[in-house]
């Protein structure tokens, strides 16, 4: 595995020059991208390496980013046209572009009526693979991350 570290210039995000740092994961599947604020513009550069960087890896993660809504529907529009909802009122009229996902109640108690209710989508789930133009992806952006347990699997299919 090797690490490549892109500089970009980013006149919207920053007034000055950036590093992309692209370190793969593993040497077939994954990398970490690192040097990059996904809560601002991105300058066309940067969001042609990343763009690229999810062509050459299928998997890109991006740690330690604060990303409002708004700026969550931008970057996701970078990888293309966003799959919108048919019920609206069920993931949000600001951003109905965006779900929430969440195991806790409003108590934070875990849901389990739910995950026994419908075992195979809480457990392991992909979006829209039954759709005759399926979408090219799916962003998850974690708000509450435990500090042990709780893991996301990705798969390459």
């Amino acid at each position: 595995m090797s690490s490549s570290h892109v500089l970009v210039s980013d006149p919207v995000a920053k007034a000055h020059q950036t590093s992309l740092n692209i370190d793969p994961l593993s040497d077939i599947f994954g990398a970490e991208i690192s040097g990059v604020d996904l809560g601002q513009p991105l300058a066309e550069q940067s969001i042609a390496d990343i763009q690229a960087s999810f062509r050459d890896h299928q998997l890109l993660l991006f740690l330690n980013q604060e990303i409002p809504r708004a700026a969550q529907v931008r970057f996701t529009g970078y990888f293309g046209q966003l799959e919108m909802p048919i019920n609206r009122d069920y993931w949000g009229k600001d951003f109905p572009e965006l779900h929430t996902v969440s195991r806790l109640d409003a108590d934070g108690n875990p849901k389990a009526a739910q995950a026994l209710a419908n075992p195979e989508n809480f457990f392991w789930h992909t979006d829209g693979s039954y759709l005759k133009a399926p979408p090219a992806c799916s962003l998850l952006y974690g708000i509450e991350i435990p500090s042990s347990g709780g893991n996301t699997s990705f798969v390459s299919t």
